[in-house]
């Protein structure tokens, strides 16, 4: 009967197994081996070691562009998540308080309404452009030539995208904060609130500690639907605002699919996954354990 049922579960993972070796294990064993290679457009391939790799780290354009890149990842998810988190305990908060009230039944799902509302209300691709378009027209700035006036859009680029990029990660991002306070469990809330304290110690120490796996998926969520961004940086890169706009996937696809180097491409993918894991491993192992040892759970942090 145990050998029956493992068969069974063996069976139920194999679609999962197969797709991970399919589309995940063997597209990235393939990309590695490319980046070991010199390959132009779809011509053969030459092993060229880590000649790739040394090209990237030669390129004086790589400061600039790794630069802007990682403050567009850090300004968007960190204001995504701050504004997110604070309106979903908010609500939260709110929701507990008018729980009893038969006319407020449906306050979770206007929450959530809104939320969808915010997510898909917009067109996201063309948020960033009228940002600027609205920079260059506004009327303090009027009595400039128009140059100017685009060359002060321009500096405000990386803003623009970062506004754009809240905008569409901030609905998705408080539908999940929303799900995580409404199932904190209220017996330690209460426990934590007769101990006595500021209200900014409890959210240190009870809120964030007991939020931690979801802190965790939604800033890895949003890292990564940041870093696949390309609309909004592509549609403000222009010759009149020059590189200081451009990030990593612009330049990634400048140098496969309009110059034709796949292996030195291949090498930037490398380069930006292992970036990349690095924290998400490091925040993995060991974000939640030590925001749970800062905690209220920890005897030692109690409030006296």
């Amino acid at each position: 009967m145990k050998r029956r049922r493992d068969l069974l579960a063996a069976l139920f993972l194999l679609p999962l197994f197969l797709y991970l070796l399919l589309f995940v294990l063997l597209p990235t064993l393939d990309t590695l081996a490319i980046s070991l290679q010199h390959r132009v457009n779809y011509g053969p391939r030459q092993f060229a070691g880590l000649a790739n790799y040394v090209r990237l780290t030669a390129n004086p354009m790589m400061p600039s562009i790794a630069g802007f890149t990682f403050l567009q990842l850090a300004s968007a998810v960190a204001i995504t998540q701050a504004l997110a988190l604070s309106l979903a305990l908010g609500a939260a908060r709110l929701g507990r308080r008018l729980a009893h009230s038969p006319r407020t039944a449906l306050l979770p799902a206007i929450g959530i309404v809104a939320a969808v509302f915010l997510y898909r209300g917009f067109e996201p691709g063309f948020s960033a452009a009228r940002f600027q378009m609205f920079l260059i027209d506004f009327p303090l700035l009027s009595l400039l030539p128009f140059e100017e006036r685009w060359r002060i859009a321009g500096s405000l680029a990386h803003w623009a995208d970062t506004l754009g990029a809240v905008r569409e990660f901030a609905g998705f991002t408080f539908c999940v904060y929303l799900l995580g306070a409404l199932a904190l469990p209220r017996d330690v809330l209460d426990a934590a609130r007769v101990d006595g304290g500021p209200a900014w110690r409890r959210l240190w120490t009870v809120t964030l500690p007991l939020l931690a796996p979801t802190v965790l998926f939604a800033t890895v969520t949003d890292l990564l639907r940041a870093i696949q961004m390309l609309d909004q940086p592509q549609i403000l890169l222009s010759e009149s605002l020059g590189e200081g706009s451009s990030t990593g996937l612009i330049y990634l696809i400048e140098v496969s699919f309009r110059e034709g180097l796949f292996g030195y491409a291949a090498a930037i993918v490398v380069a930006s996954y292992v970036v990349v894991a690095l924290p998400a491993a490091l925040l993995g192992n060991n974000g939640v354990r030590w925001l749970r040892g800062k905690g209220w759970l920890n005897p030692a942090n109690r409030m006296p």
